[in-house]
């Protein structure tokens, strides 16, 4: 009784897209080019009005030829098999088309058992009443396992023969014909003895059914397979293309959304946070299976021409370093991240040096120490919103214990915050966050995202100065500063459009480029006016563009110089790049100015792409 509840059960909720077989997932780019397509196996669905007519009187003729006179199950077909059996000691398929389709595409159950075929038999009656036969049969071709990947006759006749289906020869249909009887078994690449023999045997049947004549049977048995193998690689690797991986990661994360799991960023202590982690890794590695499966159509902002573009300046500022780490890549190493400042898009990404073998996106998984890139976000911009003005004097005195030291011998004692942020002085930056008793710089930073903060340093002012436990990526900075762009809101940074479910026919993500607020108007302008005066009278002024004068940024580098960190942008679009060693270890001058040097180059071709104007940051009235 379980046992055929459970059949009506399944057969409640059928409908036609549950005998679509999943399409590759594939991704566009902005224009709606196809970038790539990931795919575990080959499926191509085709309605029955576009089938080769003997593809359906073929499978008919030999698996099922009471097709069209029973009602799911064929109960003298089985009464044959069984008398075949005992009589002949031969086992005949009993199971017809539409209890095969059941078995192979709604239980998927090879089980041999009295209670899976009871549940199957119902299921088929089931299916009969709620779709045509013509439905059934094109459901059944389109998703038959054909072998080598292959489900349906047309991805298995692009795959054997390299032809569309409806262009196949009588003898090359016959070898489809026969294969969903058993696809290993015949498969005619491992086995063309078999296949051939299995061929032959379907012409026969074809010819004793009035398929075709007896001079097309003695014709098409004398011919050979005719393989011409369309060499499929499911190269899903995405790894040497940074805009693309980044796609994925980002595809990954809105179904791991769509599926109820909640992106988290604040926590009250490392053990909440290592419980998250676990959680995340869990869900990602699900949602990032399901993306390989198939069946979502990914529409980016990517255009490759920028991307490109992007990636061979930034292979240019970085040719003359040739050395070699122990594992024979490039030193030192970069990552860039690009934003539009008006959508919050990301128009590029670089994950590094262009070698091939790197499969390390260091823009979103490359986590160092931002340096000095840290206090505007963090000490700054924070004070701003509680009163202070560029103007504002503060002490570069001694502080912290241990003691902060600036990148200089000794203290200067009083200094404006413009003087102080365009000499990247440390005390100062530490004091102001030192100030924020409300720690709200942490707020912040959760609030933009930053995925990996430590709950520990909720109030430690070290922060300010760039000492962050776990590190930063290039693309949480050019998030973040690009939100001073927008009068302190922050948008989520993405290469996405919107991801749709083939399978279900709706949108699982949009990208609405929904704003959070985290800075005011007036502490985004004070902030971006101070960080011009580093570009025009401070550290920054390397990073000046030739075409374009009305720029912002900030140095950063890290202890020892084992990090270098610029972060720069203009009223279009923000860039955050790094420079170091995969294995930490001191960069020479010349190698500490690279980031500044590859914004220039960047920053100075976006201008002209972009057909920027020479038009300053938008000040708000209320300053």
């Amino acid at each position: 009784k379980n046992t055929i509840a459970d059949g009506y059960s399944y057969s409640e909720g059928l409908k036609k897209s549950d005998f679509h077989p999943k399409n590759s997932t594939v991704i566009y780019d902005r224009n709606g080019k196809v970038l790539k397509k990931l795919a575990q196996s080959s499926s191509n669905y085709t309605s029955i009005n576009d089938i080769n007519p003997d593809i359906s009187k073929g499978l008919v003729d030999v698996e099922d030829q009471r097709f069209y006179i029973h009602h799911g199950v064929d109960l003298y077909g089985i009464l044959r098999s069984a008398v075949s059996t005992v009589l002949h000691r031969r086992t005949e398929g009993g199971s017809t088309l539409t209890q095969q389709l059941v078995k192979n595409v709604i239980l998927q159950d090879q089980s041999q058992n009295l209670n899976r075929k009871l549940k199957e038999m119902v299921i088929a009656q089931q299916l009969e009443k709620k779709f045509t036969k013509k439905q059934i049969l094109e459901f059944y071709i389109n998703d038959v396992y054909m072998g080598n990947g292959s489900y349906g006759f047309s991805a298995a006749s692009d795959y054997y023969f390299s032809q569309n289906q409806k262009d196949l020869s009588i003898d090359k249909l016959a070898l489809l014909v026969g294969l969903p009887n058993n696809p290993v078994y015949y498969d005619p690449v491992v086995y063309p003895e078999r296949a051939l023999k299995r061929r032959n045997m379907i012409l026969y049947i074809f010819n004793q059914r009035g398929l075709i004549s007896k001079k097309t049977y003695k014709e098409a048995r004398k011919r050979p397979l005719g393989l011409e193998i369309n060499q499929r690689k499911y190269d899903n690797d995405v790894s040497n293309n940074y805009a693309l991986s980044y796609a994925v990661f980002n595809a990954t994360e809105e179904l791991m959304k769509s599926s109820g799991f909640t992106m988290q960023y604040d926590f009250k202590d490392r053990a909440e946070k290592d419980a998250y982690g676990k959680r995340y890794n869990e869900a990602y590695n699900r949602a990032h299976g399901e993306l390989m499966d198939g069946g979502y159509k990914i529409h980016t902002t990517i255009d490759m021409d920028v991307q490109n573009k992007i990636e061979s300046l930034v292979d240019k500022t970085y040719q003359a370093y040739t050395g070699r780490a122990d594992n024979g890549k490039l030193t030192p190493q970069v990552s860039s991240t690009v934003v539009d400042n008006k959508t919050g898009d990301v128009i590029a990404i670089v994950g590094g040096r262009t070698t091939n073998g790197d499969q390390v996106n260091r823009a979103i998984s490359g986590y160092r120490q931002p340096g000095s890139t840290a206090k505007p976000i963090v000490a700054y911009a924070p004070a701003f919103e509680r009163g202070y003005l560029p103007q504002s004097t503060v002490i570069d005195s001694a502080v912290g214990n241990p003691t902060v030291h600036n990148w200089y011998s000794g203290y200067t004692g009083s200094n404006t915050l413009r003087h102080a942020l365009e000499n990247s002085i440390n005390t100062i930056a530490y004091k102001l966050a030192a100030s924020d008793t409300k720690h709200t710089y942490y707020d912040d930073l959760a609030k933009m995202e930053f995925a990996r903060l430590d709950p520990n340093q909720k109030a430690d002012p070290r922060l300010a100065i760039g000492s962050f436990k776990y590190g930063v990526t290039t693309t949480e900075m050019a998030s973040a500063y690009s939100s001073f762009s927008r009068g302190g809101k922050f948008v989520h940074p993405s290469n996405l459009s919107s991801i749709y479910d083939n399978d279900n026919g709706r949108y699982i993500y949009q990208n609405t480029h929904m704003k959070k607020s985290v800075y005011t108007k007036n502490a985004s302008y004070m902030m971006i006016n101070t960080m011009q005066s580093v570009i025009t009278d401070g550290l920054g002024k390397a990073a000046a563009l030739d075409n374009y004068k009305y720029t912002a940024g900030k140095t950063g580098t890290t202890d020892d110089t084992k990090d270098s960190y610029f972060v720069g942008m203009t009223p279009s679009f923000t860039i955050a790049n790094w420079t170091g060693n995969d294995v930490p270890s001191t960069l020479t001058q010349s190698e500490d100015a690279l980031a500044m040097q590859a914004f220039k180059a960047e920053g100075e071709y976006l201008v002209d792409h972009m057909k920027q104007k020479q038009t300053n940051f938008k000040k708000p009235n209320t300053v």
